[in-house]
C-alpha cells in the first residue's frame, strides 16, 4: 500500500525559514515527536529529483528590471568524511583552503535595492569536466532563455576574462566588472600596453582605453578603505559619471549579501547527507527559503533578520510571561 511521503517541499522549506539554529532532519524530528520521524526529510531528500525552475517560480512574479550579477561561494563541510562531491577550495572569509561544496551562483537585484536568488550551480569538474567560468556562462544563457536583459551583468575579477566579456557583449549586454591590477590597456589603439595599475588614473576620474584582445571600454578606480585600489570596467561607453559608474558597481554587493543570509537564515551548510543529489536538493530549498524570506520581508517592510526573529517572538514571550511584573 502506497503512503505518500509526510515531508514534502513547502514543509522542508517553512522548517528551514523557522528555525533559528538548528537545520538537521533530526530537528524535524524533535519538532514534531512521533508524527514526522527524521527519516521521513531524510528519505525524501535522498530521492527526490528537485528540479531548479522551482526557485523560478517563486522569483519570477517579482523580477524587475535589474542588475545580474554571479560569484561563487563555499558551503563548507569541514567535519564531512564521505559526502559526495566535497572538495577543498578557496575559501574568502578564511583567506586559503578550506573544504567543502564550491557553488557558482547569481543573484537578481531589482533597481529599487531588492535581490533574490537567481540561480546556482554545484562546481565538481571531476564530475562534469565544467570550469567556473563554463558555468558562469550557463547563468548568463539562462537568464536570455528566460526573456531577461539586465541592467549590467556584475562579477569579480574571476570572472572577468575576455570570453566572458565578449560573451555578455554578444548578447547586446552591459557588463561592470572588477578587473585585476596587472590587465593590459591602451590609450593608442595598440601602439603601447601598459597594465591598468600604470595608468595615469586619478580617483574621479573615468577614462576610455581599449582592453587587450576585447576593445574599448571605460575604467575608473575606487580607493578602498585599507588603501588597496580596485580597477572596475565597464562596455556603457556612456556611463562616463564616476560617481554614476561607482553607484552600479556595488549593486554586486548583492550577492555577498546572499550568500551571508543563505548561510546563516536558510542552514545552506548545515546538511550531513552523503548522496551529492541529497545535498543539492537542501540547497536548492535553502534558496527558495531566501527567495521566501525576501519576498515576505519587502511585503512587511522588515529586513530577512528581522523577519526571522519575528517567527519566535511569541514563543518567547509566552516563556516570559510567568516571570513578567503584575504591578
Amino acid at each position: 500500500m502506497y503512503h505518500p511521503p509526510k515531508c514534502s517541499l513547502d514543509l522542508y522549506v517553512e522548517f528551514l525559514i523557522a528555525s533559528q539554529t538548528q537545520f538537521t532532519c533530526s530537528e524535524i524530528e524533535k519538532i514534531f515527536g512521533k508524527t514526522i520521524s527524521h527519516d521521513s526529510p531524510t528519505r525524501w531528500l535522498n530521492r527526490k529529483n528537485l528540479s531548479k525552475d522551482l526557485l523560478w517560480q517563486e522569483i519570477k512574479p517579482y523580477i524587475q528590471p535589474g542588475y545580474l550579477s554571479i560569484d561563487d561561494t563555499l558551503a563548507e563541510k569541514l567535519y564531512s568524511k564521505k559526502i559526495e562531491s566535497v572538495g577543498y577550495h578557496y575559501s574568502g572569509k578564511k583567506k586559503g583552503v578550506s573544504k567543502g561544496i564550491c557553488l557558482v551562483t547569481a543573484t537578481w537585484s531589482n533597481a529599487d535595492g531588492t535581490f533574490l536568488p537567481f540561480d546556482f550551480c554545484s562546481y565538481d569538474k571531476e564530475q562534469d569536466d565544467k570550469t567556473k567560468n563554463d558555468h558562469f556562462l550557463d547563468i548568463i544563457n539562462l537568464a536570455e532563455s528566460r526573456n531577461l536583459k539586465p541592467l549590467y551583468v556584475q562579477m569579480d575579477t574571476w570572472y572577468s576574462s575576455n570570453n566572458n566579456l565578449k560573451a555578455i557583449q554578444k548578447k547586446g549586454w552591459l557588463f561592470i566588472s572588477q578587473v585585476k591590477s596587472n590587465r593590459l590597456v591602451t590609450l593608442d589603439d595598440g601602439e603601447s600596453w601598459v597594465n591598468v595599475e600604470d595608468l595615469e588614473l586619478t580617483e574621479k576620474q573615468v577614462l576610455e582605453v581599449s582592453l587587450k584582445g576585447f576593445g574599448k571600454i571605460l575604467i575608473c578606480k575606487k580607493i578602498l578603505k585599507d588603501e588597496d585600489v580596485a580597477y572596475w570596467i565597464t562596455n556603457d561607453l556612456t556611463l562616463t559619471d564616476h560617481d554614476r559608474f561607482i553607484f552600479h558597481s556595488t549593486k554586486r554587493w548583492d550577492i555577498e549579501e546572499m550568500h551571508r543570509s543563505l548561510k546563516q537564515l536558510c542552514g545552506l551548510e548545515k546538511c550531513s547527507l552523503r548522496k551529492a543529489s541529497a545535498q543539492m536538493n537542501h540547497m536548492l530549498c535553502s534558496f527558495i527559503a531566501l527567495a521566501r524570506f525576501q519576498i515576505q520581508a519587502l511585503a512587511d517592510g522588515v529586513c530577512r533578520y528581522t523577519r526571522k526573529i519575528d517567527i519566535v517572538r511569541p514563543a518567547i514571550r509566552l516563556h516570559l510571561n510567568p516571570y513578567m511584573s503584575s504591578a
